[in-house]
């Protein structure tokens, strides 16, 4: 699915209210970086169509990553990160 800047910031924004920043970018191409930062940790997806790799506290110096996770939707993309970026908050509330 290709995505227009408004719906593309408008998607992201529903499911990171979480998130203390947010950063998307929209390529001429129609791949999309998304960066999500929840204090210290940090997720990124990158994708188009039917595929978004999604990885959350990869080294920040890879500027292109293999991600580890991948999904056939930027939504589920979305949820995934957001879960593993809480649950990383959570255990540093823990530790």
């Amino acid at each position: 699915m290709a995505y227009e800047v408004d719906e593309l910031e408008s998607l992201v924004r529903r499911h990171t209210a979480y998130a203390t920043r947010v950063n998307v970018e929209l390529y001429p191409s129609g791949a999309v970086d998304v960066a999500i930062r929840l204090n210290d940790h940090f997720g990124v997806i990158q994708g188009k169509d039917t595929e978004w790799g999604a990885s959350v506290d990869a080294p920040t110096e890879e500027k292109f990553m293999d991600h580890k996770r991948v999904f056939r939707s930027l939504e589920d993309a979305l949820a995934a990160v957001g879960y593993l970026l809480i649950d990383a908050a959570a255990q540093d509330e823990l530790n």
